[in-house]
């Protein structure tokens, strides 16, 4: 458990903060922006694993003067796009455990879209329930 200093610290961290969340992957990576008031800035967008893409990513970023920026620490693919993203400036830089991603997902309960689509293939494939298939961001 964590004190509460440690908590304070944390949340002072991100107050006012431009958040973006990235989804690592071996060649391609997706981020989604989230402004200080919680709305999301845009559609999320998928960059190359690349020093080209990174500069896209950063041509392609909310106004703001502060970051926080969450990776999940992916094997090795996270690597080269942290150690690029802690050289920009007012970038802080935070790594997600897979392992709270997943279970995140696993307990978070599905709004009345996801709902909603997946009656809409429910009904198309004849009724037929199996597991949830992941929504693919692209």
């Amino acid at each position: 458990m964590h004190s509460t200093s440690t908590i304070d610290q944390r949340k002072a961290a991100v107050q006012g903060a431009v958040i973006g969340g990235i989804d690592v992957a071996q060649g391609w990576h997706d981020i989604q922006w989230v402004f200080p008031n919680g709305l999301s800035a845009g559609k999320p967008m998928r960059f190359a694993n690349s020093r080209p893409g990174f500069e896209l990513l950063w041509a392609h970023r909310p106004a703001g003067t502060r970051f926080v920026i969450g990776l999940e620490s992916t094997g090795s693919y996270w690597l080269p796009l942290a150690y690029w993203l802690r050289q920009q400036p007012g970038v802080t830089v935070v790594l997600v455990n897979p392992l709270h991603t997943a279970q995140a997902q696993r307990s978070r309960r599905p709004d009345a879209l996801e709902t909603r689509r997946q009656g809409c293939r429910d009904y198309r494939s004849g009724g037929r329930r199996g597991a949830i298939p992941a929504l693919d961001t692209a």
